[in-house]
């Protein structure tokens, strides 16, 4: 069943790019012509990026929205929230951010393979750093993830930066296990949306999002998934040390989970996953 989704995610992904292709390319040029005037230098540059130091590495080509980036990250509320270069964003490239068009270009690390337009978020080397030094735990459960990176994602769609790392990694992990092309098909209709209506969300400009479903997780010393009356329990994932336990409540919208399409209703009883910690 997994090769026939990754098989069949690989044929949307390279449909959507050929669907794309010639008005995506149109756009960045154009973009790329009004930033040169803008910031008087090459509107584009190549960032390093993945789901850890060693994970999933790519280099992506981005359109420059910023002056000059004088952000320092030292804690993990830095990777979540930059609010202080705002004022290095003039007013076009803040549409552009919040209509998530500055990623246009990542559809060309799509035709390669080296992403999907469904993934989790790879995130920059400075903010894997200081993930790794902060919280090392979420840090290595990133490098369990299988699923290649994404242009957009659970997380990028229903992920609350308020959280930080915690609703990471446990939209992380939920995407992986449960990943299937219906899930995928409403990811990518959810991020038309956002992309007309500007409602994307990224460290600079921050929207909350209104849609919810709480989930309730536990956490504590060992790492399971499981499904319980259409609901996800995220069990036992460590985050301070050994003898640590709390609870987490996850955001997820209400008619995200069609089981109808997903998971069966038996399997809907007494599903249970475990990932080895």
């Amino acid at each position: 069943m997994r090769d026939l989704y990754s098989f069949s995610k690989r044929i949307i992904d390279l449909l959507l790019f050929f669907i794309l292709l010639i008005p995506a390319v149109i756009l960045i040029a154009s973009f790329g012509i009004i930033l040169a005037f803008q910031f008087k230098s090459s509107p584009f540059f190549i960032q390093e990026r993945g789901l850890t130091l060693t994970k999933h590495r790519l280099k992506i080509l981005k359109l420059r929205t910023i002056k000059k980036d004088f952000s320092k990250v030292t804690s993990e509320n830095d990777i979540f929230f930059k609010p202080s270069l705002q004022n290095e964003i003039p007013k076009f490239a803040a549409w552009l951010r919040k209509t998530g068009l500055d990623e246009l270009p990542q559809i060309f690390n799509v035709l390669t393979g080296k992403m999907s337009f469904i993934g989790p978020r790879p995130l920059m080397d400075q903010d894997l750093k200081v993930m790794k030094k902060e919280n090392p735990i979420i840090y290595y459960k990133r490098e369990s993830i299988n699923s290649k990176p994404g242009i957009s994602g659970l997380w990028q769609i229903y992920g609350n930066r308020d959280e930080g790392l915690i609703n990471l990694i446990a939209l992380d992990l939920i995407y992986d296990t449960y990943k299937t092309i219906n899930i995928d098909l409403q990811l990518i209709f959810k991020t038309a949306f956002f992309v007309v209506t500007s409602k994307n969300s990224d460290a600079v400009f921050t929207i909350k999002k209104k849609d919810k479903r709480f989930v309730d997780i536990s956490i504590s010393e060992d790492i399971e998934l499981k499904i319980d009356s259409g609901l996800i329990r995220l069990l036992a994932l460590p985050l301070l040390n050994i003898n640590n336990s709390f609870s987490y409540s996850l955001n997820l919208p209400e008619n995200f989970w069609i089981t109808d399409y997903t998971i069966n209703n038996n399997e809907l009883k007494n599903h249970e996953h475990r990932i080895s910690a």
